[in-house]
């Protein structure tokens, strides 16, 4: 079922098209996945859609009336809001409508007569039931649950708003929007300020999700398994692909390769006819040539498919090393109220590619560092193998002198670089005629990066420590990094959110988290099965601990009923038990409560709860009755 339908829009800056004569329908449940180089639009689309902006031509056809919410990169907050004041305003008709119950409670309280209280506990009863039917009983665990999912800790949903990074709010503004739910969830690169564990929760919550879900995202991982189709944006069209990312990637080059055999058959054709009517306009086959150019004429011209070519001309110059590179023995790394590391031992040899992985604040930029040594451990020693020479990409993509132009700053770490190899080597970048003069202080995140990359390839290195680099680059981008490091003959570390780039690039991975610095050998998808294989087995550890606890100890058996009436309690007992443990593993999960069953699941185990108290009281009275029996005797 349709849910809009966007017929032949175009929508234009400045007299420049960003978008013509755009065709597509969006069904209801439908996943769709938005791509596209920088620059292209992608942003432009869903603020259409969101009705935040007006096409300039052709019109958004929506079917019904659902609920549109886009999601915020700039959120307002009310002084003195907490985190959990921000989400519980997602609730705020379910809050309404709590408050409105407790006003009849006091209502039924000091009702003057049995009439009037009679009127009053037949409203609250319609209020009440309806309170249940929108999930009033589990807001309060549906707030938490998202806010902890996207990485906020139990401390900070008491934390006033006004305190959080620039980070932390958009990823506050995500958490309200998850939890308002509309029909239509606009996303616009969701995954940006999480961390990895928080973008695994967000993948199994967007899966269970009921509404339609359109995503601008440059984390391919997270694509391939959130969206089952595509709409590509390019050059002003739109295409779509019903398929998967990766389906969408092998999809689009054979579409380019049909569309490019289509317009060179084409341009045969009409350089073949343009040819017989330059040789017979004039002659006795003149008529025949008239013929053919109103055949031409009439013809539909074939475009050539879209251009991908382009992109970065990356590549890393390399000097050789010794084979160790890094050796630390020891090492210890604090920072007030936090340990990064404790003790550790760490061997980095030529022609490893280091993945270092981490939630947000474990410390990672901070031994990035100190292995750089623009820091100092608090212990512990650290040496650099022979003949080390290190390149740098950090974090912050500010520059010393934001006032001088791009070639000005080349120049300041290569005096003796020409204006015009420094243009060329520019033009690499995609950095092309004027670009080159523009102040740095005008260049955005993508610029920014392509541009300390750019420096980064002007002088040869046998380490490169990357701190972010995939941050602001497009996908297309980021494949031009990842061939880049494949290419590279020298050894490198990094830092990064995307989980594909780390599968496609890391030779092994160092896991920092909690003051401990872990190996893995292999990469992230490895990573996740052997972590996911960890969780079940401490989960089967914990049941196997439940069912090997002591139990209080079962007077022998004296009266043959008796007997068999307690082996039937006991029995009732670890059904109840297994219910309980079988709706607490649901409970656990994201997706539960994004399925809408998680207020009918915290009931049942609220139920399950009291049914096993009554259950556990029988149990000692019997248990008490068999210990007189047996004194007695």
């Amino acid at each position: 079922m349709s849910l809009l339908k966007v017929k032949n829009v175009g929508k234009y800056y400045n007299g420049e098209p960003v978008f013509r004569q755009v065709t597509f329908d969006v069904n209801a449940g439908a996943r769709i996945g938005v791509v596209g180089q920088n620059g292209q639009g992608k942003t432009t689309l869903l603020r259409l859609i969101a009705g935040e902006l007006v096409p300039d031509e052709g019109e958004i056809e929506w079917f019904g009336t659902p609920s549109v919410k886009v999601m915020a990169q700039t959120i307002q907050f009310e002084a003195g809001q907490t985190a959990f004041d921000v989400a519980m305003e997602a609730f705020s008709s379910l809050c309404a409508l709590e408050q409105r119950l407790r006003d009849l409670e006091e209502a039924i309280t000091q009702a003057d007569s049995e009439v009037e209280r009679d009127q009053h506990l037949k409203k609250y009863g319609k209020m009440m039931t309806r309170f249940e039917d929108q999930g009033g009983y589990d807001m309060h665990a549906r707030a938490r649950e998202v806010l902890i999912g996207l990485g906020f800790s139990e401390h900070d949903l008491g934390r006033g708003v006004a305190t959080f990074s620039g980070g932390e709010k958009v990823r506050l503004s995500l958490a309200k929007l998850l939890l308002v739910a509309p029909d239509l969830l606009l996303l616009d690169e969701p995954t940006n300020h999480l961390d990895l564990e928080a973008m695994e929760w967000l993948e199994d919550y967007l899966k269970a999700y009921a509404g339609t879900i359109m995503v601008i995202s440059h984390d391919r991982y997270f694509m391939d398994h959130i969206v089952t189709e595509i709409l590509e944006v390019h050059q002003g069209e739109v295409e779509r692909y019903l398929t998967t990312y990766s389906g969408y990637l092998k999809a689009r080059k054979e579409r380019r390769r049909r569309r490019q055999r289509a317009y060179e058959r084409q341009q045969q054709e009409v350089e073949r006819i343009q040819s017989f009517i330059r040789r017979y306009h004039a002659g006795q086959r003149h008529k025949e040539a008239e013929d053919r150019r109103k055949k031409l004429e009439r013809m539909v011209t074939l475009s050539p498919p879209p251009d991908y070519e382009g992109g970065m001309g990356l590549s890393f110059p390399v000097c050789h090393s010794g084979n160790d590179v890094i050796l630390g023995e020891g090492l210890t790394i604090t920072r007030p109220g936090l340990t990064i590391c404790e003790g550790v031992d760490l061997r980095l040899q030529r022609g490893d590619r280091i993945a270092l992985l981490g939630p947000n604040g474990a410390g990672k930029t901070t031994l990035l560092q100190v292995l750089l040594g623009l820091e100092r451990p608090t212990a512990g020693s650290l040496r650099w193998g022979t003949g080390v020479v290190s390149a740098y990409f950090p974090q912050d993509l500010s520059f010393p002198d934001e006032s001088v132009n791009l070639i000005q700053e080349l120049r300041r770490s290569q005096p003796n670089l020409r204006n015009s190899t420094a243009r060329d080597h520019l033009a690499r970048f995609e950095f092309f005629g004027d670009d080159v003069f523009q102040p740095l202080s005008t260049l955005s995140g993508g610029e920014r990066t392509r541009l300390h990359l750019a420096k980064m390839a002007l002088v040869p290195s046998s380490l490169l420590v990357l701190d972010e680099p995939t941050n602001h680059l497009d996908l297309e981008a980021r494949q031009d990094l990842e061939r880049a490091l494949l290419d590279y003959d020298g050894t490198a570390i990094f830092v990064t959110h995307d989980r594909y780039f780390v599968d496609q690039v890391a030779t092994a991975l160092w896991i920092l988290d909690g003051g401990h610095l872990k190996p893995f050998s292999g990469n992230y998808s490895d990573y996740r099965a052997y972590r996911q294989a960890q969780q079940f087995e401490e989960q089967q550890a914990r049941v196997r601990r439940r069912k090997a606890a002591p139990r209080p100890k079962r007077p022998k058996k004296k009266v043959r009923v008796t007997s068999e009436e307690l082996d039937r309690l006991e029995q009732e007992i670890e059904e109840q038990e297994a219910k309980r443990d079988e709706l607490a593993e649901f409970l656990s999960r994201p997706s539960s409560y994004a399925e809408g069953a998680g207020r009918d699941a915290v009931q049942d185990y609220q139920a399950v709860e009291d049914v096993l108290k009554t259950l556990y009281r029988r149990w000692e009275n019997l248990a008490h009755h068999f210990e007189q029996q047996r004194n007695k005797s």
